[in-house]
């Protein structure tokens, strides 16, 4: 009985140390991709986007080439991360890769796809390419770009006012409802944004949330929303008619939400 229970131990000793060699020996996920675009002559000039391979934390920089650098933080979701590093082991992490077409093109400003990770790095320039995976990460990559002009634009208009933040939440809700047509690639594209941002500023997680999920519901009524057009279709209704009818309702939430948050501060 002993020499079984001996034995019994003695396996289970040599599993737990296979398992532990085995995490040891993994790398963990620590690489750091890092997107930067450079057009002179435009707005912006400067755009440089780093994603952490372990971490929703990653950082923007978006100003032309005069401003003083000086980068910001922001999150990435966990299914976007996920999305943007497969697209990079497709690419083979930049190693070796030649992405541009070579070919006489407008100059659309220089890309630069950056792979570091355990002090080795690999990086590919380009101007324009065909190659599917990077043009998919050439839209990711400008895309959050594009959603952190856009924040920072409302910050900059209402920002400042009292409940400025929540302000920016609704408009933007609004604006991209106006643009997407669905409620759930609004609430991701909003929320990864300002979500943070509230809660950095002290605000209340809960009255934040609630009042994404109220713009959310409003963005059900704002053309050209998704519901509206199957409605219209499978009822035989104007879906035109229906946008119309979906402005007031949705113009009396933009301005209610933001005031009904401020009475709850």
């Amino acid at each position: 009985m002993k020499a079984q229970r001996s034995f019994l131990f003695a396996i289970t000793l040599v599993f737990c140390l296979i398992a532990a060699g085995s995490a040891l020996a993994a790398p963990p996920p620590g690489g750091v991709f890092t997107y930067r675009r450079v057009f002179k002559s435009s707005s912006p000039e400067f755009i440089e986007i780093k994603i952490n391979e372990g971490s929703d934390q990653s950082t923007y920089e978006i100003r032309q080439l005069d401003d003083d650098p000086g980068a910001l933080p922001f999150e990435v979701s966990s299914a976007l991360r996920s999305k943007i590093f497969e697209l990079i082991a497709e690419l083979s992490y930049f190693r070796g890769l030649d992405l541009d077409v070579h070919r006489k093109i407008a100059n659309l400003g220089e890309k630069t796809f950056r792979w570091d990770r355990d002090g080795q790095t690999n990086e590919v320039r380009f101007n324009y390419t065909v190659n599917t995976a990077a043009t998919q990460l050439l839209q990711i990559c400008e895309g959050l770009a594009r959603q952190q002009e856009l924040i920072e634009l409302l910050q900059r208009l209402v920002g400042r006012m009292r409940g400025g933040l929540n302000v920016v939440m609704v408009t933007a809700m609004v604006l991209f409802s106006g643009i997407s047509g669905s409620k759930m690639a609004d609430v991701a594209a909003v929320g990864a944004v300002l979500v943070p941002a509230s809660r950095k500023s002290g605000q209340n997680p809960g009255s934040t949330v609630a009042l994404l999920a109220a713009s959310a519901v409003m963005a059900e009524t704002i053309p050209p929303c998704i519901n509206l057009i199957i409605l219209g279709f499978v009822a035989n209704l104007s879906i035109g008619g229906l946008f119309v009818a979906g402005l007031l309702p949705a113009r009396r939430a933009a301005n209610l939400d933001p005031m009904t948050a401020l009475r709850e501060e």
